[in-house]
């Protein structure tokens, strides 16, 4: 079996020009804007299949108009909120219910948006996902520095990947989430410790994927990046408290409560849902979701077992201490670890929040991670192709994501070992285990 996948990957490498991936590429990216300029060139709310434009993004627009209209103590009633959506739109089977979940942060800074008509603020979201994404995309290739001939081949398999069409779809915050990582974590490792962890508390936005960077500043220790995240976070709840009123915040955490009963009642399609909770609950049906929960859990635990192994990996449980040379040395490997590591721990992970899979692929298309570039691409390509071919998921009726993920994190924490140990002969790339 594994001299047939050394033969398949030889066969793959020895295909991949520029001039075919650019042809590919350009026609599954003009392929893709094509459809959602026919989806969601219309006037108003409804778009040509009957649906809501931008989707979430309707969500959004109806807690800003919530918090608009000074009814902010009424922000997670979800009586309320299903009224005041279907003033927008009615309920339909193509326009299903929608809850307000979202930290308070959120619906006041759509409160601006929601100021102008529904097609005019969802233009103006679209106009500042392209600047996020632009901006992202800007910081990817830099790091990647392709030479010369894959240049456009890069930038335009970055603007091409899956999870950002879906997100323009929808309307979602990704693009914001995405760029908050890379300043983060680009802060992080210029030594901008504090303010790093302001800027990544921004991921609270999205409070499940606030966890993963929480447990990592623990974890190594980390608290002067841990004091400005925890700053970040009483800021976004000040702020809150002092826009909506102090009960919101008590609200919200009351609110919270509501959302696992929300998520077993709806799941998404097997194109859409990425989460090991997710995709078990879509192949065993229903009946199965506490089973499906406990496995992720059992692989979280997993997953985190390996995340301690990058930041540790001479096996240092007691002192708990990241030295900086060797954080210098390999934080690539750690940042990639980090993110995917994020992304695990979600039990409600949509193609839209997979965005963020760019982040490790850019390091590992690098190639300096301090292992052979060829291991290093091949991975990131393994990783970047299991988020591009959704459309294929919903056909084999389960996503590979998690696995994908799951295996890049393995991988992740071999490469800090034996960077870690250089002296130490180089395992062969067990791509036979897979």
């Amino acid at each position: 079996m594994s001299g047939r996948l050394q033969q398949i990957r030889d066969w793959i490498w020895h295909r991949s020009t520029p001039e075919r991936f650019q042809f590919y590429l350009a026609a599954y990216l003009i392929t893709n804007v094509v459809m959602f300029l026919v989806t969601e060139s219309t006037g108003g709310v409804i778009d040509r299949f009957d649906r809501v434009r931008g989707r979430d993004f309707s969500t959004f627009y109806v807690t800003g108009e919530i918090v608009r209209d000074g009814e902010g103590d009424r922000l997670y009633d979800q009586e309320h909120f299903r009224v005041r959506q279907e003033e927008l739109a009615s309920i339909t089977e193509k326009r299903p219910r929608n809850y307000s979940l979202y930290p308070p942060t959120v619906p006041i800074l759509f409160s601006w948006l929601a100021r102008f008509p529904y097609g005019q603020a969802l233009l103006i979201w679209w106009s500042g996902l392209v600047v996020c994404f632009t901006l992202s995309a800007w910081c990817l290739v830099r790091e990647i520095d392709p030479a010369p001939e894959w240049r456009v081949t890069t930038i335009l398999a970055i603007v091409a990947f899956t999870p950002i069409n879906y997100t323009f779809l929808n309307g979602q915050l990704s693009a914001i989430l995405l760029l908050v990582f890379i300043a983060g974590l680009y802060l992080h490792r210029t030594n901008h410790r504090f303010t790093a962890g302001c800027i990544l508390s921004l991921l609270a936005l999205k409070p499940q994927f606030a966890v993963g960077p929480f447990l990592w500043m623990i974890l190594r220790r980390d608290f002067r990046t841990l004091g400005g995240y925890c700053l970040g976070g009483l800021c976004q709840a000040g702020w809150s408290a002092w826009t909506l009123g102090s009960t919101v915040i008590f609200d919200y955490l009351q609110n919270m409560w509501t959302m696992p009963h929300i998520l077993r009642s709806t799941h998404p399609t097997p194109d859409h849902g990425h989460s090991l909770g997710e995709v078990l609950t879509i192949v065993l049906g229903n009946d199965y979701v506490n089973f499906a929960n406990q496995v992720h859990l059992i692989a979280v635990a997993v997953g985190a077992f390996w995340f301690f192994r990058v930041l540790h990996p001479k096996g240092r449980p007691l002192t708990w201490h990241v030295e900086e040379a060797e954080y210098q040395r390999n934080w690539r490997i750690e940042q990639s670890a980090l993110v995917l590591f994020t992304l695990l721990l979600s039990p409600h992970l949509l193609t839209y929040d997979v965005s963020m899979l760019l982040i490790p692929i850019a390091f590992l298309w690098s190639g300096k991670m301090n292992i052979e570039e060829e291991r290093e691409r091949w991975l990131g390509s393994v990783l970047y192709l299991s988020a591009m071919i959704t459309f294929i998921y919903y056909l084999v009726g389960f996503s590979l994501v998690p696995a994908a993920m799951l295996w890049t994190l393995f991988q992740m924490s071999r490469f800090a070992k034996q960077t870690a140990n250089p002296a130490q002969p180089k395992q062969e790339f067990a791509l036979q285990s897979i």
